[in-house]
């Protein structure tokens, strides 16, 4: 999974007017990856990850304060 950093710097080459093949030259990644990227920022303004959806841990106070 990439970081938010490298999720920025994909969008920063992608406004700076490089295209999808020239960004995938930069960075290594892949095509549909970087399409991904973008796709999203365009519909939601943002490129953050998103939080992944589970079972929330069970953590009692003891285990809390042991750890």
């Amino acid at each position: 999974e990439l970081s938010n950093f490298e999720r920025g710097r994909i969008i920063g080459f992608h406004e700076a007017g490089h295209s999808e093949r020239s960004i995938k030259k930069e960075t290594g990644y892949g095509k549909t990856t970087i399409h991904n990227i973008i796709t999203k920022y365009h519909k939601t303004g943002h490129f953050n990850v998103a939080p992944r959806s589970g079972r929330p841990k069970k953590l009692t106070e003891r285990d809390k304060t042991s750890s």
